[in-house]
């Protein structure tokens, strides 16, 4: 995996994070693979991406994380406490949590505006993205495509 976050990092590759259904067996019935297991999945990723310090070897890779970032950023506050109060945490990384945090990028696929909003104050709108997650079991065809002004009002862009 080492040359391959290399040659990302020479480049200034994005790197876009999207997980498979989850197959932990207390998620098969009732649709959780997909409710949750793939937001876990992402939340997953992303916090072993933060904590194993490769967003430091790596600063030239821009990571976008579906999902909203799973459940990263409605947790980064546990994140933050566990780099504040156990030092085999804070010694594996060079800035607090939430400083990581504003360095992801985030696809708006949430399905709450609220929870939209959030990331959004938590982040900053330039580091959320327009998502469709199409095709998949939880949308409809056509995808909603947003024009690109509705984007850029969306964001607040000229």
């Amino acid at each position: 995996m080492i040359p391959f976050w290399e040659e990302a990092d020479a480049l200034g590759a994005i790197l876009f994070i999207h997980p498979l259904l989850c197959d932990d067996p207390r998620l098969q019935g009732r649709r959780m693979a997909n409710l949750i297991g793939v937001p876990w999945e992402t939340t997953i990723c992303a916090t072993d991406l933060l904590l194993g310090g490769w967003m430091d070897r790596y600063p030239r890779v821009r990571i976008l994380l579906a999902h909203g970032g799973g459940f990263l950023p409605y947790q980064i506050g546990r994140l933050q406490k566990g780099y504040e109060m156990w030092l085999p945490v804070a010694a594996s990384l060079q800035a607090p949590p939430t400083d990581y945090l504003r360095r992801f990028w985030f696809d708006t696929v949430l399905w709450d505006s609220r929870a939209l909003q959030l990331l959004i104050d938590l982040v900053g709108k330039e580091r959320v993205l327009p998502g469709s997650d199409f095709p998949f079991d939880l949308s409809h065809w056509p995808p909603v495509q947003p024009s690109l002004e509705a984007v850029q009002a969306f964001l607040g862009l000229p």
